[in-house]
């Protein structure tokens, strides 16, 4: 069975595009490591290009992630 894949960025801005884009390339790539290790036991180039990849996701998620933004008076209203 083949999979396909549709991948579609819902964004306002290039930023948002990007911190989304950021993280849904992380999550599959996850995806894929874990498949690729249940299907090969040898390591090799695309194990060392997922890992490395990952690592540099996260060690720099906080330069690609936005911060959230600030509860609005409204919300605030009904969270009491």
């Amino acid at each position: 069975m083949v999979h396909k894949y549709a991948i579609i960025i819902n964004a306002d801005d290039l930023d948002e595009a990007v911190e989304e884009t950021a993280h849904l390339l992380y999550f599959l790539l996850g995806r894929a490591l874990q498949e690729h290790r249940r299907r090969h036991a040898e390591e090799c180039d695309f194990e060392e290009f997922a890992l490395e990849a990952l690592a540099l996701l996260l060690k720099y998620r906080q330069a690609y992630t936005n911060p959230p933004p600030p509860p609005s008076p409204s919300d605030e209203d009904t969270a009491l």
